[in-house]
C-alpha cells in the first residue's frame, strides 16, 4: 500500500495537468468560434465593398459617357464662339470707318 501513497501525488498532479489542458482546449475552441464569427464577418464587408465597387463602376461609366456628350457640345459651342469672335473683329473696322470724326 506504501506504493499506491507514493503514486496519489503523482496522479494528483498529472489529474491537475489534464484538467487544466481540458480547461486551455476549451478556451482554445471558444477562440476558434469567435475567430470563424470573426472570418465570417470579414467575408460578408468584402463582399459588400465589391458590390459597392461595382455600383460605383458602373457609375462612373456613365458619367465617363454623359463628360463625351457635353465635351461634344462645348465644342460646338466653342466653334460658334470663335465664328462670332471673327465676325465681330470683321465689323469693328467697318464700324469704326463709319464713325465721323469729331468736331474740333
Amino acid at each position: 500500500m506504501a506504493d499506491n501513497d507514493d503514486l496519489k501525488p503523482l496522479l494528483h498532479k498529472l489529474i491537475a495537468i489534464v484538467e487544466g489542458t481540458a480547461r486551455d482546449v476549451s478556451g482554445l475552441k471558444a477562440d476558434v468560434g469567435g475567430l470563424k464569427a470573426d472570418v465570417g464577418g470579414l467575408k460578408a464587408d468584402v463582399g459588400s465593398l465589391k458590390a459597392d465597387v461595382g455600383s460605383l463602376k458602373a457609375d462612373m461609366m456613365m458619367v465617363k459617357s454623359e463628360l463625351k456628350v457635353m465635351n461634344t457640345r462645348l465644342d460646338g459651342f466653342e466653334k460658334r464662339l470663335d465664328d462670332q469672335g471673327r465676325i465681330l473683329a470683321a465689323l469693328v473696322p467697318t464700324r469704326i470707318a463709319a464713325v465721323p470724326p469729331a468736331a474740333e
